[in-house]
């Protein structure tokens, strides 16, 4: 079975993540983040994400805001996936839309976070 394994540290969750073809070593899992992905304004300069237009996205802080947005590969369980993602702040991240369909485990008290398909065909 396909899996994606990460690192659980300081109550944060990290996984790898390549994005058109460039991987990212230190991308966030945020379960409280209801898109796909987000690229951090350096991550996205460095994988060439041209903006393709522009969103408004609703943040709880800020309220309703304009960012840039990409079309982008990931890779995910073997597989590409297109996304549309938001180029937005100093992390990347990815979110519930990417990670539907699957079950995650972490295991605390040894630092280890999986990623893997909750059923047959989900991710």
């Amino acid at each position: 079975m396909n899996r994606i394994q990460g690192i659980f540290r300081e109550r944060v969750a990290l996984v790898s993540l390549e994005v058109n073809g460039v991987r990212h070593d230190e991308v966030l899992v945020d379960t409280g983040y209801s898109g796909a992905v987000t690229l951090s304004e350096a991550f996205a300069c460095r994988i060439g994400a041209a903006s393709s237009h522009d969103a408004k996205v609703e943040t709880f802080a800020e309220g309703k805001i304009q960012v840039r947005a990409a079309d982008v590969t990931v890779q995910w369980f073997g597989g590409e996936v297109e996304v549309i993602a938001l180029v937005l702040g100093e992390h990347t991240i990815i979110g519930m839309d990417l990670l539907y369909g699957t079950r995650m485990v972490v295991d605390e008290m040894n630092g280890v976070l999986t990623i893997e398909p909750a059923r047959e065909g989900a991710a």
